[in-house]
C-alpha cells in the first residue's frame, strides 16, 4: 500500500511539474499560420533597412516620414494608415534585451515570452488613455533591442492586422 501511495505521489508531482513547465513555455507563433489572413490584407513583405528582418505590412499602411525627435528616440521606420488612426513604429533601443525586459517588468508591464518564426522575443503592452499599444521586443546580434510597436491594439480592425504583422517578423532569407 505504501508503495502504491508513493508511486501515485510521484506521478502527481510529475504531472504538476509538466504543467508548470507548460505554463512558462514561450508561446510559439509561425508566419505560415497567418499567411492566408495576410493575403486578405493585400500587403507586402518588406525588408527593414539596416536589419536582417522583414515584416508584412498590410496595404492600408504606408511608410511615413520619421521626425527628428522620433529618430533621436531610435525609431527608424513608421507605418500609418491614411487616416492616421493606426500606427506601427520600429525602434532600436541601445540596451541588453534581458535588462530591457526586466525594466519593463519593473514598470508593471505584463511580459509574455514568445518565439516568432524561430526568433526568441517577448511581448508587452502599455495602455495610455484607454488605447493599448502592444509591442514585440527582440534582441539583436549587436546587443540592442528592436521593438515593433502597434497602436491602437485594442480596436478593430487593427487588432487582427497587428496580430498578422507580429506573426510576420522573421529573418530575411
Amino acid at each position: 500500500m505504501k508503495k502504491l501511495i508513493a508511486v501515485m505521489m510521484t506521478l502527481c508531482l510529475l504531472v504538476a511539474g509538466i504543467a508548470a513547465v507548460a505554463e512558462t513555455a514561450p508561446k510559439e507563433i509561425k508566419w505560415s499560420d497567418y499567411e492566408a489572413e495576410a493575403a486578405k490584407a493585400d500587403g507586402t513583405m518588406l525588408n527593414l533597412t539596416d536589419t536582417d528582418l522583414k515584416l508584412f505590412v498590410p496595404a492600408e499602411f504606408k511608410e511615413a516620414d520619421v521626425s527628428e525627435e522620433a529618430k533621436a528616440n531610435g525609431i527608424f521606420v513608421v507605418f500609418r494608415t491614411a487616416d492616421e488612426k493606426a500606427v506601427v513604429n520600429v525602434q532600436l533601443v541601445k540596451a541588453d534585451v534581458k535588462d530591457f525586459k526586466d525594466g519593463m517588468i519593473q514598470k508593471g508591464a505584463k511580459v509574455t515570452d514568445l518565439i516568432v518564426n524561430g526568433i526568441n522575443c517577448f511581448n508587452f503592452s502599455v495602455e495610455t488613455n484607454g488605447v493599448v499599444n502592444t509591442c514585440i521586443a527582440l534582441g539583436t546580434d549587436q546587443g540592442n533591442v528592436i521593438i515593433f510597436s502597434f497602436a491602437p491594439a485594442n480596436q478593430e480592425p487593427y487588432t487582427n492586422l497587428f496580430r498578422i504583422m507580429s506573426a510576420s517578423v522573421q529573418h530575411q532569407n
